[in-house]
């Protein structure tokens, strides 16, 4: 591999971020482009008048020491904090109470809000949209939708994107990874997010539905620091979203609002639903990161370590550390 003294990451998610923040710390100059208008990838918070919700990633959970020392961070500048929600099970032969010894945490005030305090200290262009990368005998060069070629050369390209936005942009460049990237497959999620009639309340704060088009529900507004009219997350499962993946928005806010009604009790009094086509994978690869050191071609996600929020800042850093060494 050539001397990595510049990196252009694709992707502003958490192992975007992760990856961006090791390298800068290794001295080595980063950009991140990010097709949103934010940071945060699916650590992500949708806001209208008068209310807010988490409708991406839920919370998180620490098993490894390194990420356990960033999320000790996080609390410390209250980015996040630990989330204790009454928890419930629903569905099939019984509904019952669930009291796990799981440490889940949240971002505070919102979901986006560990991510927002990883790219402060980053370079990131944000509603820029990568369309092609480009192999040069110097490094590599970006194409964008919205601003054309960038004059500036990369020694080193990570896509910190989903799998499918992987392949499309490493298409014909005989990467040394693309088979194995190939063996992924990743699942869409529809997101109901709803406010709901005052003076009803439900038993739970959050639950895990084992029937139906609905696997998971949430009360956002009982999620610390949260303000604003009581809102609901509703996702649907995996099967339900890949079967009606081209549904019409107003179709699916339809069906997923009387499901949420049938089970919680709940009267919807306005909602609406986002659909996440890229939202988990069938079986993550389990090697944290993909790594081509010939072309200086690297890329890293939740679906190459885990298919979870800690996987995710995982993967980018170590990517970060391998390109790192010495």
């Amino acid at each position: 591999m050539r001397e990595i003294k510049s990196v252009a990451i694709i992707g502003a998610g958490i192992a975007g971020l992760s990856c961006a923040s090791a390298l800068q710390q290794a001295g080595i100059r980063v950009r991140v482009f990010e097709k949103s208008r934010g940071v945060g990838g699916r650590m992500s918070t949708r806001r209208g008048e008068g209310w807010e919700c988490d409708h991406g990633a839920q919370y998180f959970t620490v098993s490894d020491d390194l990420f356990a020392k960033t999320v000790a961070h996080w609390c410390s500048i209250s980015a996040a904090t630990v989330w204790n929600p009454r928890l419930a099970v629903l569905g099939g032969e019984r509904s019952e109470s669930r009291a796990e010894k799981v440490v889940r945490y949240v971002g505070t005030p919102r979901m986006t809000s560990p991510a927002s305090a990883m790219a402060q200290a980053i370079a990131i262009q944000t509603s820029t949209t990568v369309c092609e990368i480009n192999p040069q005998v110097s490094g590599w060069t970006l194409n964008t939708v919205e601003l054309g070629w960038f004059d500036e050369t990369f020694d080193c390209v990570i896509l910190a994107i989903p799998q499918p936005q992987v392949a499309a942009l490493i298409k014909g460049k005989a990467v040394s990874w693309e088979r194995k990237l190939n063996e992924v497959e990743m699942l869409p999620c529809w997101a109901l997010m709803v406010q709901v009639e005052s003076g009803a309340r439900a038993d739970f704060d959050a639950a895990f539905v084992n029937q139906g088009p609905l696997g998971w529900l949430c009360c956002n507004s009982h999620k610390p620091q949260r303000g604003g009219q009581e809102t609901w997350l509703a996702h649907a499962t995996a099967a339900w979203s890949k079967a009606h993946l081209e549904l019409a928005a107003e179709q699916a806010l339809e069906i997923l609002s009387a499901e949420f009604e049938s089970i919680t009790g709940l009267g919807v009094r306005s909602g609406r639903v986002h659909r996440w086509r890229y939202a988990q994978s069938v079986s993550a690869l389990q090697g944290r990161y993909l790594l081509d050191d010939e072309r200086a071609l690297g890329a890293c996600g939740d679906w190459t370590n885990g298919d979870k929020v800690e996987g995710a800042w995982l993967s980018g850093y170590h990517l970060a550390r391998a390109l790192t060494r010495t």
